[in-house]
């Protein structure tokens, strides 16, 4: 079911967190999103024996900075793109912008942005100017 994590990777995130710091990271647009130009993909047509297009889902298409088509795998692109999220969230504390879902309504209750969505909730402190 979506959004309901395996059993068996339930059971393998309780043994890892016995020795290490877990974290869950929402794979929300990884694999859509290119990891090189941050603009969105589109999915592979070839033709099959019978010269009729076909949609190959693994592998995606995107234009390249020389005008060229360039294809990429859709995993490695996604785990291209957790690797970036990862990263800007250590430097600058947020997900890039084009990974963030855009169904969150933030209120603003004195210093604290209030962050609502779907499925998850969290409460950040902004900027104090003095």
């Amino acid at each position: 079911m979506k959004g309901i994590v395996s059993t068996p990777n339930l059971k393998l995130k309780k043994i890892i967190k016995k020795n290490f710091k877990v974290y869950d990271l929402d794979e929300y647009n990884t694999s859509k999103i290119n990891c090189y130009t941050l603009k969105e993909n589109k999915n592979l047509w070839l033709p099959d024996r019978l010269e009729k297009s076909r949609k190959l889902h693994s592998v995606l298409t995107y234009k390249m900075d020389n005008k060229r088509l360039g294809c990429i795998n859709r995993d490695e692109n996604a785990v291209n793109n957790m690797i970036t999220i990862v990263n800007d969230f250590i430097k600058f504390k947020k997900r890039p912008e084009v990974f963030t879902r855009k169904d969150e309504k933030e209120q603003t209750v004195g210093n604290l942005i209030l962050t609502s969505s779907t499925n998850m909730s969290s409460c950040e402190f902004s900027d104090i100017i003095v």
